[in-house]
This record gives C-alpha cells, structure tokens and sequence, in this order.
C-alpha cells in the first residue's frame, strides 16, 4: 500500500524539479517581467541591423552574424533588461559593487539556463566570422560586462558562478563550431582532390589518344613520301605504305 507523502517533501520535491523551475523561470521573464520583451525585440532589431551593416564591410557570413547578434540581444535583454523585486529565493547581494563568489556548477536549471546563455552567440559567431579565438574572448568579456553591470546598476545579481557558466557554454559552442567547420573544410578539399585527379585522367587520356593518332598519321605521311612509285600507280608497296 502507498502511503502518502507529507505535504513538506512534496513541496521539496516541486521545488527541485528541473521543469517546474524551467517554467518559474520562463514566468519570471516573461510575466513578472514585463520590460524583458520589448527590450528583447528593440535590442534584437538594433544588433540584427549592426551585423547586417557589419557583415559586409568586416567579410563576415551575414546571416549567421545576423543570428548571432541576435542571440547575444537575447542574453543581454534577460539579464540587464529586468524590472522589479528580484526573486525571494535568490541569493542576493547586499551592497552595490559586490559580487557573489561561487564556482562553476551544473546542479539546477538556472545553472544549465546560464551555461546555454551566451552558446547561440559562440556558435553562430564563429561560424559567421571562421574563428574562434577572438569569439570565444569576446564571449568572456561580454559575461564580465554582464556581471559588473548587474553589480553596479542593480538589475541583477553578480555572481562568478554565471561568469564562469555563461563563458563555458560559449566557449564550448565555439569549439563545436570550429571543429564543424574544419570538417566541412576538410571535406571540400577532399572532394575537389577527386574530382581534379578525374579531371585530370581524362585530360591525359586525351592527350595520350590525341598523341596515338598523330604518330599514326605521321607514319602514314612518311610512308606516302618514300614510295613515289607506290603513290603513282596508286598500289601498297611491300613495306606497307602506299
């Protein structure tokens, strides 16, 4: 027979469940903070534009960079775009300046929420620009920003924590990318070495043909200028020609 569980655990329980938190924190951003999506929107309309205009001149794929940007307007306008009592349960900072230290961990959703954050923007920018050195600086240094941000203004909580979550996932989605287009590349060149040695066949067996031909010709015409009395009479000479 099963008994039922106190009312405590079952609310533990709910507490720690990843989709319950997946959906506190969607609620958060979506509801309790209404300033999130228009800022979200105006911010992705501003950044698209930028890597639009950017592309062009910089040599940089448009429409990932166009993505990207998008994605980074995305984690900037969740994280600083925030209005109102922060949540209860988090841990907040009690003076202005001051950050959180905490080390890198997986062990709730807001974690992993963290470690996806800057991750479109490390994998679409490094396929945008081919690198991704400079991406994977510029996504640490744009975390940093965000937390120093949080710390000074208020819209947030600064933790290292988030620091060091937001950066790996970035970095982690860089090197994915990276690896990805080497691949493609090494691909391609494989694919071309084929078909150049194809090319390549057929051109020297036409030459090797052409070349046949000449010499059968050749050997005729020097046949013809040797028998003269063979190319009067119209008859073969013994030697084969004529």
């Amino acid at each position: 027979m099963r008994t039922a569980r106190p009312s405590g655990a079952r609310r533990r329980q709910r507490e720690r469940s990843p989709v319950r938190m997946l959906q506190e924190a969607l609620s958060d951003v979506l509801l309790d903070q209404p300033g999130v999506l228009p800022a979200g929107c105006l911010l992705c309309l501003g950044f698209g534009l930028i890597a639009w205009f950017s592309a062009e001149h910089l040599g940089w794929s448009r429409g990932p960079a166009v993505l990207a940007a998008t994605g980074l307007a995305v984690a900037v306008s969740v994280t600083l775009m925030r209005f109102g009592s922060p949540m209860p349960d988090h841990p907040s900072v009690r003076h202005a300046g001051e950050c959180r230290a905490n080390s890198f961990s997986l062990r709730g959703v807001q974690q992993w929420l963290n470690l996806v954050m800057l991750a479109p923007f490390g994998f679409l920018a490094t396929i945008a620009v081919r690198r991704a050195g400079p991406v994977m600086f510029a996504s640490a240094s744009i975390s940093a920003a965000i937390e120093f941000a949080q710390a000074y203004t208020g819209l947030g909580f600064c933790e290292s924590q988030d620091f060091l979550n937001n950066t790996a996932g970035a970095v982690a989605a860089a090197l994915a990318a990276r690896a990805l287009l080497s691949a493609s590349d090494l691909r391609d060149r494989h694919l071309l070495q084929h078909r150049g040695g194809r090319h390549r066949m057929t051109r020297d067996t036409a030459a090797r043909r052409t070349a046949h031909a000449r010499a059968i010709v050749a050997r005729h015409a020097e046949n013809w200028r040797r028998t003269p009395a063979a190319r009067a009479g119209g008859t073969r000479d013994p030697g084969g020609g004529w």
